[in-house]
């Protein structure tokens, strides 16, 4: 299908983001462009359910709106800031304990296949990160049962003094976008009984957090200042941080300054 053969629905217009549900051609990917409005239909309808919110793939659109020509994640947090009642929507799943104790696959860091984050959040368990404290556990599940659709797993669990981090974890080639990040990560901290998940860890306050590789797509999309998306992370209370690997195989971490 060539080019100019696209025939385009109403609200949409062609331009080159970088993911916003693309089609295959035979010179390359062809990207479809939402206007404002359409996008904003989208969000509206999405948050009838803010259990699975953060699975929306909106969320991950890093293109433009083809009329305002307003980053996609820009109109999505003006809108959640703009309707704070819509996050007290998530509902909690009291699973009674979260204690589990996980043991590291040998040589988890060096995986390199599709479950390469997974493997990366076991090569952490154990160590101390500046700012985080120490990962006292990985894949931290949230469901009761099966039937609890729309509830994952958390990623990492940190302790630092008595405070007790809820860390999504990304890889350092990832290219999901901190907007998605942050409302995976506040979602489950939603999810969570706070409480029992308090008692379990010897922790007296939880903070939401996203740590990502440095150097790269999310750390790019913090350099170009975008206004809505730090309110709303300063908003949800969501701590960001950068994590490298030296030469020596230590990893180290720095908290985001926005």
């Amino acid at each position: 299908m060539a080019a100019l053969d696209l025939n385009l629905k109403k609200g949409y217009h062609i331009q080159k983001p970088l993911s916003n549900g693309g089609y295959s051609t035979e010179s390359g990917v062809i990207f479809m462009a939402y206007r404002k409005e359409t996008l904003l239909a989208k969000i509206s309808e999405a948050a009838q359910d803010m259990d699975t919110f953060y699975q929306q793939r909106f969320l991950n659109w890093s293109g433009f709106t083809s009329d305002t020509k307003v980053r996609y994640t820009e109109v999505t947090a003006a809108y959640l800031l703009d309707h704070p009642e819509l996050l007290d929507q998530i509902s909690c799943v009291d699973r009674g304990s979260y204690l589990i104790s996980h043991t590291p696959s040998p040589n988890a860091e060096d995986y390199q296949g599709a479950r390469k984050e997974e493997h990366l959040a076991q090569a952490l368990k154990g160590k101390t990160l500046d700012g985080l404290g120490e990962i006292k556990e990985y894949q931290v599940p949230l469901k009761r049962s099966a039937k609890d659709e729309g509830v994952g797993k958390i990623d990492l669990v940190s302790l630092i003094e008595s405070k007790l981090y809820v860390i999504e974890l990304k890889v350092d080639t990832s290219e999901e976008t901190l907007l998605r990040c942050a409302m995976e990560v506040f979602t489950y901290c939603r999810q969570a009984n706070r409480e029992q998940l308090m008692k379990d860890y010897h922790a007296t306050e939880i903070v939401p957090a996203v740590l990502v590789g440095k150097g790269g797509a999310q750390e790019a999309e913090l350099r170009k200042k975008p206004a809505n998306l730090i309110r709303l992370l300063k908003q949800l209370e969501v701590e960001v941080f950068f994590y490298a690997k030296t030469e020596t195989g230590e990893y180290v971490c720095e908290r985001a300054e926005y």
